[in-house]
């Protein structure tokens, strides 16, 4: 399959994280410096090593900082010398790292050698690039466009503004995260969240049919390319979106899906954030005919409620700032 062309497009993109909570003046060292650290790309034992000789107070991790820093890789070693340190123990420094074990030689061309199942998941997790476009047809201006929306298991990976000028160019975005090895889902929707006051919101979403299973083996790096597309004139049938995951000479891909973006599915709990009592008018009636509701998009996958996905993007006024972009 050719290679996803790079389209012009205009992208502010990224995936969601929870706010790092500010530390306690009268400490130095913050989970929040030790975050930067290994998005950085400093390895565990140079982060331990500098806990180690650091003479300084260590603020107490609140728990969405110890989520934070699990997510960008850190293991329970790491986050247990993080809470020593809040308790005024001493942080014990990084082992010294053993020799290298020569290779193990198999006993006959069937046997392999034994696979070490005892590693933390934070250092299984697979490195993937994501590169994320999003070119939505240029015909009518005067109307309102849609942002669109990538979730990854049920939570916000990315989102996307539309191109608002024909002359716009822009590179597609690039970010990378670590995935656990195993199965993954990509959702698509195109959404409009209009402050309707200071406390009030105005919500709407479609969603794409199409769905996006991925499997990540717990080998070398991946790439993930997802471009969204309709052309000046919107002309495509089968639809604006096109998908491909490497890994290795692995490769899932499909390309032109997803159906004309006016015929996706209105979602439930969106129409539903509108109403505001407990009856409800004729036409708010028909207009949650056809919907489909959050959950039943994600199959197995344990996504978090719809609600809790909305109360988290409401922190960014629904325009999240991106980081690793």
């Amino acid at each position: 399959m050719k290679p996803i062309p790079k389209l012009p497009i205009l992208l502010l993109a990224g995936c969601l994280a929870l706010p790092l909570a500010v530390a306690a003046e009268d400490a130095t060292i913050t989970a929040s410096q030790v975050l930067e650290m290994l998005e950085a790309g400093l390895s565990e034992e140079v982060v331990l090593e500098w806990l180690a000789g650091a003479e300084e107070s260590t603020a107490r991790p609140t728990p969405d900082e110890l989520i934070a820093l699990k997510k960008a890789g850190a293991t329970d070693r790491l986050l247990k010398a993080l809470l020593a340190g809040s308790r005024g123990e001493r942080v014990e420094p990084a082992p010294e790292p053993l020799p290298a074990a020569p290779p193990a030689v198999a006993s006959s061309p069937t046997e392999a050698p034994p696979v070490n199942t005892d590693r933390d998941p934070a250092d299984t997790g697979v490195l993937v690039r994501f590169e994320l476009s999003y070119e939505p047809p240029k015909v009518d201006y005067d109307e309102e466009l849609w942002d669109l929306y990538v979730y990854l298991d049920g939570e916000p990976l990315a989102y996307v503004p539309p191109i608002l000028s024909v002359l716009d160019r822009s590179e597609v975005l690039e970010f990378r995260q670590r995935l656990a090895p195993g199965r993954h889902v990509i959702r698509v929707t195109q959404e409009r969240h209009e402050r309707r006051g200071r406390n009030r919101w105005r919500h709407s979403a479609r969603v794409s049919d199409q769905q996006f299973a991925f499997d990540v083996e717990p080998v070398r790096d991946g790439e993930l390319e997802l471009a969204f597309s309709e052309g000046f004139l919107g002309a495509r049938s089968t639809g604006p979106l096109t998908f491909r995951f490497r890994q290795q000479d692995r490769v899932t891909e499909v390309e032109g899906v997803g159906g004309l973006p006016d015929r996706w599915a209105p979602l439930c709990e969106e129409i539903e954030a509108g109403f505001d009592g407990d009856t409800r008018s004729r036409a708010e009636a028909r207009a949650l005919e056809g919907c489909v509701r959050w959950a039943s998009l994600w199959g197995d996958v344990q996504a978090p409620s719809r609600d809790a996905v909305r109360r988290a993007l409401e922190k960014f006024d629904f325009r999240p700032v991106p980081r690793g972009s």
